[in-house]
């Protein structure tokens, strides 16, 4: 290749690219490669483990407290703080909530877990 000059463009219409019926385009089949180890999945508690710590709603976090829902909810709202991804969430005494859409999420540290188990 010769600096400062342009190669030939070739026209569509050029008999190096014309296509008939009878030939049919070439194309290389894109080779694919194994998989290289175990598939990964999303970490999930056991299900086994009744105190494995979920998030669950607003109402029955307060069944297993042992509190009225608005009860709970007021405390959640009068201790709720907007972080710098504008997420809305609270935490306080071991309950943790965070605001989805218009409902409340809560999970409970293991002290909250271990009363509320038999």
């Amino acid at each position: 290749m010769v600096p400062g000059k342009a190669l030939p463009a070739e026209s569509p219409n050029s008999p190096e690219r014309e296509q008939t019926a009878d030939q049919p385009l070439a194309v290389a089949p894109i080779p694919i490669a194994p998989r290289s180890g175990p598939r990964l999945r999303r970490a999930s508690a056991p299900a086994s483990d009744a105190r494995a710590p979920t998030w669950m709603r607003i109402e029955d976090a307060a069944m297993l407290l042992g509190l009225a829902v608005v009860t709970l909810r007021r405390a959640i709202e009068r201790n709720a703080r907007r972080d710098r991804d504008g997420r809305v969430h609270a935490a306080f005494d071991g309950i943790h909530a965070r605001k989805i859409g218009r409902h409340w999420r809560v999970l409970l540290d293991e002290c909250w877990r271990a009363a509320a188990s038999p």
